[in-house]
């Protein structure tokens, strides 16, 4: 499994990606920001993250943004797995979460490798199944 990361906390984004890299299945890359992550996509479907975990603060941006980003896209890219993740209270994140095509969301107080692991694989599943869905309407 490819996972990416952007996040802009350098604490945050070195537990994470210990976490992850105590999976052998996991690819994991890190990114600082949401334009890091852009800059660096292509169209081509092996290149692409399986899921992405993306900080809902981030310095230029949020991760709502990023989302709606994403999703807007008119190629695979629009079908990557995306988890939200925050340090927000749970009340503050549901309306953040409000509309938002995620796949997944952590609260960063509540994270672990478990959790992590968990969710990402989940967020595989949604993200093959919206694949899917694009291949059937011709995308």
């Amino acid at each position: 499994m490819r996972v990416a990361l952007i996040e802009d906390d350098d604490l945050h984004a070195e537990v994470v990606g210990r976490w992850m890299a105590r999976e052998s299945r996991v690819v994991f890359k890190r990114f600082h920001s949401a334009t890091e992550f852009l800059d660096s996509l292509t169209s081509n479907d092996s290149d692409l993250p399986d899921v992405v975990f993306v900080d809902y603060h981030l310095g230029e941006s949020t991760g709502a943004e990023f989302v709606t980003k994403i999703r807007g896209m008119t190629d695979a890219r629009s079908d990557i797995g995306i988890v939200l993740f925050s340090g927000v209270d749970i009340v503050e994140f549901s309306e953040i979460l409000e509309g938002l095509d995620v796949d997944g969301f952590l609260l960063k107080d509540d994270l672990s490798r478990e959790r992590l692991t968990m969710v990402a694989g989940l967020a595989v599943q949604s993200s093959h199944r919206r694949q899917e869905l694009s291949e059937l309407k011709g995308r």
